[in-house]
């Protein structure tokens, strides 16, 4: 009744003073013109009213294509040349107002027409402000429907997909497309929202899905449960292993996101992005890398216990063993039982993480940060982290690390702290990791006292945090290793 009053929908467009009316889960709706400056101010009204029974830090907006269950109107359409344009693409049904509303319904800035692929990024953007203003600080925005610039405040997730392993290899495609476009918080419904899964299709998904940076299992109504223990002990363990790494690199992803906010730099970059002068890599679309650090290369395909991988000319190390692999541009056939997804660290990057990684932020923010150095045939590296409350409404409030490794020493600078950032307690160096040496240090000294280090497997674990030593982030940290 406060909508009608304030007559903030799509109107008809054969009675232009009668909200459009059209059906969706509910039955019959109106649809929000949220180009229209009244609507944006009632949406905010009502979010900020329901905000007061129900707290709540986020809102998904679905169907906001915008979706609908009749076509163009429950009582039709006009017939005209923007109902039936000259050209139509080639669409299911070969109408435009298929599954959707009347191209003539009229809107505060124009016909939809003019308007339809924007308006759930007008959603968007409606939604987004009016959680600024509730919560006054940074709100969650996840749409279905997104346009360019929709990136810069939501996450998408890539819509109704079904419980298959063709789905599951699209999804790989899917996210790295999305960030081409700008819209890097994205991922796809794990182990298929349509259709039944399987226990091994689920599992494999969810080893990919927790690479998404938007990580969701989702399904439709009356399907079965697929949730990890709903296949499983083994299954519930292994996924939970799998998003502990997730987890673990939390902040390495996070910068990442800092860095594509301020540089247009990819979170999830296919190998081409990192490798133009190789061509083999522009066909590679099974695999993606987060930055330039980390590749992933999952299972895609039913029944596989290994998979065959693209390794560009580089040096890498199996990030479980910390093995060398030596890339030669060329496929490798990679062990891959159920319960495992390569992963593989690039030489010359530090990647920082959270050293007791759990299932929530917070408390995994308790245990502090680590730094996992991969270094190069140099013995190089470089890397940053990016340090704010979690929730910074402008990106002001924050400090940026920035970490090199030469000559066998590991140090770390700040580069920007903001004059009203408080570096919080949880931020100190807890741990380095060191990939690449082939034997184990003599000594590893930090301001002239050794510290205690283990060596295993080829990877080199040095504590840099106990009872009597803490390193908070925001000092200068030289840390010296002596082989």
């Amino acid at each position: 009744d406060r909508g009608l009053q304030r007559g903030v929908f799509v109107m008809d467009p054969r009675n232009t003073s009668t909200p459009l009316v059209g059906k969706v889960w509910p039955g019959n709706v109106a649809f929000p013109d949220f180009t229209n400056p009244i609507t944006r101010d009632w949406w905010r009204t009502e979010i900020a009213e329901f905000h007061s029974r129900v707290a709540f830090d986020g809102l998904w907006i679905d169907m906001d294509e915008p979706s609908n269950f009749v076509e163009g109107s429950t009582t039709g359409c006009p017939s005209n040349s923007l109902e039936t344009p000259y050209f139509v693409p080639n669409i299911i049904s070969g109408v435009l107002r298929y599954k959707t509303i009347c191209m003539t319904s009229k809107q505060f800035f124009g016909d939809h027409y003019n308007l339809h692929n924007i308006y759930g990024h007008s959603e968007i953007v409606a939604t987004y402000d009016a959680l600024r203003s509730v919560l006054n600080r940074a709100p969650f925005v996840l749409s279905r429907s997104t346009y360019l610039g929709s990136g810069r405040i939501a996450a998408h997730w890539l819509g109704d997909n079904s419980a298959t392993y063709m789905d599951m290899y699209y999804s790989v495609e899917g996210i790295i497309n999305m960030n081409l476009f700008g819209i890097p918080m994205v991922g796809a419904d794990i182990c298929g929202f349509g259709g039944t899964t399987t226990k091994e299709l689920c599992q494999r998904w969810y080893q990919l899905g927790a690479f998404y940076p938007f990580s969701r299992s989702h399904n439709t109504l009356g399907a079965p449960d697929q949730d990890p223990l709903a296949f499983g002990t083994d299954v519930a363990n292994n996924v939970r292993e799998v998003y502990l790494i997730r987890y673990r690199l939390l902040p390495f992803l996070y910068s990442l996101f800092y860095r594509a906010r301020l540089h247009l730099e990819l979170p999830i970059r296919p190998l081409v992005a990192e490798f133009p002068k190789d061509p083999k890599s522009r066909a590679i679309n099974k695999q993606f890398m987060w930055g330039g650090a980390l590749m992933v290369s999952p299972v895609l395909d039913q029944g596989k216990t290994s998979v065959s991988a693209y390794v560009p000319k580089d040096l890498w190390y199996d990030f479980y063993s910390g093995s060398k692999v030596v890339g030669k541009g060329d496929n490798v056939n990679l062990p891959a039982p159920i319960d495992t997804i390569n992963l593989h660290l690039r030489g010359g990057y530090v990647v920082p993480a959270h050293h007791k990684p759990n299932t929530t932020t917070t408390t995994s923010l308790l245990g502090g940060y680590e730094v996992i150095i991969a270094i190069d045939e140099k013995g190089v590296a470089n890397g940053n982290l990016y340090l704010d409350n979690g929730d910074n409404l402008n990106m002001t409030n924050y400090m940026e690390l920035q970490f090199t490794v030469g000559n066998n020493k590991f140090q770390s600078s700040v580069s920007y702290k903001a004059d009203s950032y408080k570096t919080p307690n949880y931020a100190f160096l807890a741990q380095c990791v060191v990939y690449g040496l082939d034997k184990a240090p003599i000594s590893v000294v930090y301001n002239g006292k050794n510290l205690s280090f283990t060596y295993r497997g080829s990877i080199l674990y040095v504590e840099t945090h106990n009872a009597s030593l803490n390193i908070p982030l925001d000092n200068s940290i030289i840390i010296q290793w002596n082989v």
